[in-house]
């Protein structure tokens, strides 16, 4: 991430090849195929309103997280491209964006409902060309993305997530195609969280380490 006048820019470049054995796309079988992949992201977010800082503590701005929460309103943005090609000639192509609005309410200090982030993203996508594989097919091509995340007690915060299709010229048009809620138990250093994805039906467990070259105080 890069800092442009109080924006951030970010970027992912992945590329990738390998041989792939899945699920054909309108088949009931197995397809095998060489597959090629080129993936680019960018993204930023734009500060519209940001809250003065109140006067807490060392200890107070850092409890619970690694970096300190203000109050703030962001309009996040990404470009992302992705190019595959195939071994049997096939390739696709897409290009898309997404962009909404953040709202974080609180400063994640105090012990009882401090923090409240709200993010709402709408993208859309064109495509050209189609995978062999039904993994790899770009079939959402119309999304609505919202998520909350709110402090419950101490460190302990909730998260969930939705992902809504929105194009109307698709099967799925008004129906969830991902999801998530997640217990997570967050500190400076580390947090700790168990999620369920009721879409697909799977959970699982999330440790991360925070700062390994964190030089604050």
């Amino acid at each position: 991430f890069k800092d442009i006048k109080n924006s951030k820019i970010g970027y992912i470049i992945r590329t990738g090849v390998g041989k792939y054995q899945a699920k054909a796309l309108n088949e009931n079988a197995l397809s095998n195929s060489w597959r090629a992949n080129t993936y680019v992201s960018v993204n930023t977010n734009y500060p519209i309103w940001l809250s003065k800082q109140k006067n807490l503590t060392l200890e107070e701005r850092y409890r619970y997280s690694p970096v300190p929460i203000n109050s703030s309103l962001y309009i996040n943005a990404t470009l992302d491209s992705s190019y595959s090609f195939y071994e049997n000639g096939k390739y696709q192509n897409t290009i898309g964006a997404r962009i909404g609005p953040s709202l974080t309410m609180g400063n994640f200090s105090k012990k009882f409902f401090d923090y409240t982030k709200i993010m709402i993203m709408l993208g859309g996508k064109f495509k050209q060309g189609g995978s062999p594989f039904a993994f790899d097919e770009a079939v959402d091509l119309g999304t609505l993305n919202l998520s909350l995340t709110q402090q419950i007690m101490g460190p302990l915060l909730l998260h969930s997530e939705f992902k809504f299709n929105i194009d109307r010229s698709s099967e799925f048009y008004g129906k969830v195609i991902d999801s998530k809620v997640e217990a997570r138990w967050q500190r400076r250093s580390y947090d700790l969280g168990i999620y369920y994805n009721p879409k697909k039906a799977i959970g699982g467990f999330t440790i991360r380490l925070n700062d390994f070259d964190f030089d604050g105080l």
